[in-house]
């Protein structure tokens, strides 16, 4: 008898493990679209890694300047390049904070691609990418943007924002100058 509750109790602590760790993610999105809805700063800086999101921005945008760099330039154009990515640094740091997290969060940029067709709207599709790691992609009207939550033990906080942009769209959203020319997507 005690042999059989015990194996009840574990079964139950185990499901609801499982389910805590499931709908953690959720949770946790909700949280931080009602955060950016309201503007609570406080909540925002709890559910976001900013530095995270941060230095995961600026290898984006530094691999895409050195793949716009063409093979076989003189030493002047490479130290050029690499002044531009070094400048990234500071122009990125003080350009992702709360409230531009908030505003991608609650108006994903269609503006991006040009306007939405009639019965396109935001459209959210979600996946685990492993058992720490979840993405919520939201498409608004032709324009992707990937959320991505990374597990803390059992905390969820956002630690990368991915936009499938030019560079010089995700300058521009980013409120960067653009630096001209046609690359791939910065995802």
């Amino acid at each position: 008898m005690a042999k059989s509750r015990l194996v009840v109790v574990c079964l139950a602590a185990c499901v609801l493990t499982g389910a805590v760790l499931l709908a953690g993610p959720y949770v946790a999105l909700h949280q931080l679209q009602s955060a950016a809805s309201t503007g609570d700063v406080q909540a925002l800086s709890e559910l976001v890694d900013f530095d995270q999101v941060r230095t995961n921005t600026k290898i984006r945008l530094r691999s895409s300047i050195e793949q716009r760099v063409p093979a076989g330039l003189s030493g002047l154009a490479m130290v050029g390049a690499a002044v531009a990515g070094a400048a990234l640094d500071p122009l990125v740091d003080s350009v992702i904070s709360p409230q531009t997290v908030a505003g991608w969060v609650k108006e994903p940029p269609s503006s991006l691609r040009g306007t939405p067709t009639k019965g396109q709207g935001v459209e959210t599709k979600t996946h685990f990418v492993s058992f720490s790691q979840f993405v919520a992609s939201v498409n608004n009207g032709g324009a992707q943007m990937d959320l991505v939550l990374t597990r803390n033990y059992l905390r969820w906080r956002l630690t990368d924002v991915r936009f499938d942009l030019s560079l010089d769209k995700l300058m521009s959203q980013l409120g960067l100058p653009a630096l001209g020319g046609a690359v791939g997507g910065a995802r």
